[in-house]
């Protein structure tokens, strides 16, 4: 999913939930949202009123930027460079000052009929799902709030703290950040649900500081679209994780309670759909009343593959079994060629650190939103360690980029950038 500074948030109306009433099974419209259009007050400012056009069939929604608290702005009330077309992607700044302290900006949203946006539309259920709550590695986690629904839910390997306050139900992210815009990263996810209604009265979508923290855009994504957490394990399972280490993928699941648990089969796959076994497993590690066990991958197929799933079946004593939750590990760091870039978001200084296995030419490109180059710089690489600054970089507009490392003609890493 992501870089250092993106965060995406996913705004997800779905109909999952039971009428409270009739008891039927509400069927979820998908929602689209593009090109919004500025129809009152100013552009990022507080009562800002913009119109998505057609989410769904004869309805649009209009979004009012109700308040901006600690210093937080809003820098684009919809960016679409990454992410998912159809999704709603605000971008959030976090204060410019100093000093640890939390900021957020707030948004309405309302569903009125398309051919008179003065008359409400009405959602039997919905459910505003978001995705990818996390931090920047260093000093920054974040953070959303909503009130006034019915219900939420997490993942059992959820790393979200929840909290009340005001009305307001938060969930707060790790400042650990968590790469890729998937919305299968449930330990990072959270739905609320609602029923009846034709708005959100109040969404926050905002961060907490630490001191000495880099001031940054946080890009968040919301996807209006169903979102299902998987079942996990019988047994309380709390996670479910893997490392890339040299040739090999080492896989660790927690569980916090056990009832009837015989032992766990590892499953792979490189194509997420046809998974075999690998191998076995019941021997764990005792840590106060949780038990945590580590499986090594040393399938030869690894260094032929830039992506691998693994799936634990777990068995009762009894022979019944049951199927965790989906892992995908990419494999980038098995390539030849391994690339870090800091700082990210950067402002005047960009250092390009890579490993690679043989010497050569390699070209450093600076690559636009659009797909423009924008630097293009020869390079001379070592075997092993290589560090390269970043020319040029002074002439760059403040945005999202991408950094690339060509090699033999073919590009070999790619890196995510934002200029502050």
């Amino acid at each position: 999913m992501k870089t250092i500074s993106t965060l995406f948030l996913c705004l997800v109306v779905t109909i999952s939930t039971l009428f409270k009433t009739a008891k039927a099974q509400c069927v979820s419209p998908v929602l689209t949202y593009h090109n919004p259009v500025l129809i009152g007050g100013t552009a990022g400012e507080v009562n800002a009123k913009y119109k998505f056009s057609t989410v769904s069939s004869g309805v649009d929604a209009i979004m009012t930027v109700t308040g901006k608290t600690g210093g937080a702005t809003l820098t684009s009330i919809d960016d679409n460079t990454y992410g998912y077309a159809a999704a709603w992607q605000p971008v959030v700044h976090t204060k410019i000052t100093a000093g640890a302290g939390e900021g957020f900006v707030s948004f309405r949203i309302d569903f009125v009929k398309s051919y008179d946006n003065s008359v409400t539309h009405n959602f039997p259920c919905f459910a505003l799902s978001f995705i990818d709550i996390d931090g920047d590695n260093d000093k920054v986690s974040e953070f959303v709030e909503t009130k006034q629904f019915d219900s939420y839910q997490t993942s059992l390997s959820s790393l979200l703290t929840i909290t009340q306050n005001n009305g307001f139900t938060r969930a707060q992210g790790p400042v650990l950040n968590y790469p890729d815009l998937d919305t299968t990263s449930y330990p990072t996810n959270i739905v609320f649900k609602f029923t009846n209604k034709n708005m959100v009265q109040e969404v926050r979508v905002g961060n907490r500081m630490e001191n000495n923290f880099i001031p940054q855009n946080r890009y968040n994504l919301g996807y209006f679209t169903p979102m299902v957490f998987p079942a996990l394990l019988p047994v309380k399972y709390h996670s479910f994780n893997a490392a890339v280490l040299n040739s090999a993928v080492t896989l660790n699941w927690v569980t916090e309670m056990e009832v009837n648990n015989s032992h766990f089969e590892i499953q792979q796959s490189f194509n997420g759909t046809n998974f075999s076994a690998l191998g076995n497993t019941s021997n764990a590690v005792a840590l106060g009343s949780s038990r945590s066990y580590t499986f090594v991958d040393n399938n030869a197929e690894l260094k032929n593959n830039s992506v691998v799933y693994y799936r634990l079946k777990q068995f009762d004593k009894d022979g019944k079994y049951i199927i965790s939750e989906v892992l995908m590990v990419k494999l980038k760091a098995m390539n030849d060629i391994n690339m870090q870039v800091s700082p990210n978001p950067f402002v005047e200084n960009l250092t390009v650190r890579f490993t690679t296995q043989n010497k050569g030419v390699a070209q450093l490109q600076v690559v636009s939103a659009t797909g423009q180059k924008i630097i293009v710089q020869q390079i001379q690489v070592t075997k092993g360690y290589n560090s390269v600054q970043v020319m040029g970089i002074n002439r760059l507009q403040p945005g999202v980029y991408a950094a690339k490392l060509v090699v033999d003609g073919n590009v070999s890493y790619t890196q995510k950038l934002i200029k502050n």
